[in-house]
């Protein structure tokens, strides 16, 4: 699976590895859809290697750790399982 992100200095696509990581693409693609990574700086980009950026909520580039899992309940927490198999 591959998501698109659009920067202000042009486009990003990431390739996701669901099959080998499925949580941690549930909360990526969960807090897309939550628009958390909206303006948020990306301070490390590497062709066909890795983008890391800062804390979205902060955004000064501390990477705290934010996570769906333990915060989403009942409805909430049935989002898109289909769409990442």
């Amino acid at each position: 699976m591959s998501v698109l992100i659009e920067t202000s200095m042009g486009d990003l696509v990431l390739d996701l590895f669901v099959e080998h990581a499925p949580r941690a693409c549930q909360n990526f693609l969960k807090l897309c859809k939550m628009k958390q990574y909206n303006y948020t700086k990306l301070f490390r980009v590497e062709k066909d290697f890795i983008v890391q950026g800062g804390d979205p909520e902060r955004n000064d580039g501390t990477g705290r750790n934010r996570s769906i899992f333990g915060h989403l309940y009942g409805d909430q927490a049935d989002y898109f399982e289909s769409e990442i198999r």
